[in-house]
C-alpha cells in the first residue's frame, strides 16, 4: 500500500515528537482502562446484589400494622397483583451482653420453624437453625455479633416487653434486608456494635410479644413492583381496622436504600473518571 502525503506526514511529526504522542496514547490507554475497570465492577456489583436479593427471596415490599391476625395476611395474599406475602413479628427490643456496660440494641425478627422458602430469609455463616420447639435459641447478625464478640453457644440477656429472657446464640447470619446494618433513616453511618438483628423463633416471638397468630409486618412479592402505588391503595383500605403505619417499597428500604445509591454513585464514576481522560 503506497501512503499518501498527510500520512507520511503524520508519521514524520510522530517520529519528530515521540514523546509528546507517547503520553497522549498513555492518556487514552488510561482512560479505556478506566472505564472498563469501573465500569465492569458496577456491573458486577449490579448482578451480585440482584442475584443476593433473588436467592434470598427478598421482597418487594413491606406493610408495618399494629397488629394483624393470619387471616388478615392471607387476605392481601388474595389481592390482586400481589405474588405471595408472608407475616412476621418484629420489635425493636435492649439487648444486654455480658462485659459491656452499654445496653445495646436488637430487632427482633420472628422466623418459620422448620425452616422453609421465607421471604427475606437469611444465610447462615456460622452455626445451626432453630431446632424444634426450642425456646431459648437466638441467630444474631454476624457484624453485631462480630464487633460485640459474641460466638456460638454465648447468651445475650434480651428485654421485651419489661421481661428479660436469657437467649443462646446458636448462628451468625446475614440478611439481604440489613446488609447495611442501619436502624432507621435518622442514622446515616451504620453501627453495627450497637445495632443488631435478632432472628427467633416464631413461637417465641408470639408469646414473648403477645402476637399469638398475628404478626405486625407483612411483607410480599408484587407482579408489578415499579407500580406499586394502586396496590399500596388497596392494601392500606383492607388493613385500615389493624392500624396501618408504614408502606414501604424495596427501594425505600434503608439497606438497599444505601447499596442502591453507591452503586449509581460507582456508576456515574465510570462515565465520567474516563471521560477526564479522554
Amino acid at each position: 500500500m503506497v501512503m499518501g502525503p498527510l500520512q507520511k506526514k503524520l508519521f514524520r511529526v510522530l517520529f519528530q515528537q515521540w514523546g509528546q504522542s507517547l503520553a497522549i496514547i498513555a492518556v487514552v490507554a488510561c482512560g479505556v482502562a478506566a472505564y472498563i475497570c469501573l465500569y465492569s465492577c458496577y456491573l458486577n456489583l449490579k448482578l451480585t446484589r440482584d442475584t443476593y436479593y433473588f436467592q434470598e427471596r427478598y421482597a418487594h415490599f413491606e406493610i408495618m400494622v399494629d397488629r394483624a391476625p393470619d387471616t388478615a395476611v392471607f387476605r392481601v395474599e388474595q389481592m390482586p397483583g400481589v405474588r405471595r406475602a408472608q407475616g412476621r413479628i418484629v420489635q425493636d427490643v435492649t439487648v444486654d451482653i455480658e462485659g459491656i456496660n452499654e445496653p445495646r440494641t436488637g430487632r427482633i425478627i420472628s422466623m418459620p420453624v422448620p425452616h422453609h422458602d421465607v421471604l427475606n430469609d437469611i444465610v447462615l455463616d456460622q452455626g445451626n437453625y432453630f431446632a424444634p420447639g426450642a425456646q431459648d435459641e437466638v441467630i444474631v447478625s454476624d457484624r453485631f455479633a462480630k464487633a460485640n464478640n459474641l460466638e456460638l453457644g454465648d447468651r445475650i440477656d434480651v428485654n421485651i416487653e419489661s421481661k428479660q429472657y436469657n437467649l443462646r446464640v446458636i448462628g451468625l447470619a446475614m440478611s439481604p434486608e440489613f446488609v447495611y446494618m442501619i436502624r432507621n433513616i435518622q442514622e446515616l453511618i451504620p453501627a453495627p456494635e450497637r445495632f443488631g438483628v435478632l432472628w427467633v423463633p416464631r413461637d417465641f416471638a408470639e408469646t414473648a410479644l403477645n402476637m399469638e397468630a398475628a404478626s405486625n409486618s407483612i411483607v410480599g412479592f408484587a407482579d408489578d413492583p415499579d407500580h406499586l402505588e394502586p396496590l399500596f391503595d388497596q392494601i392500606d383500605e383492607e388493613l385500615e381496622a389493624y392500624g396501618v403505619f408504614a408502606k414501604l417499597d424495596r427501594d425505600n428500604m434503608i439497606s438497599n436504600r444505601f447499596i442502591s445509591d453507591e452503586i449509581y454513585s460507582l456508576g456515574i464514576t465510570a462515565q465520567v473518571t474516563p471521560a477526564i481522560f479522554l
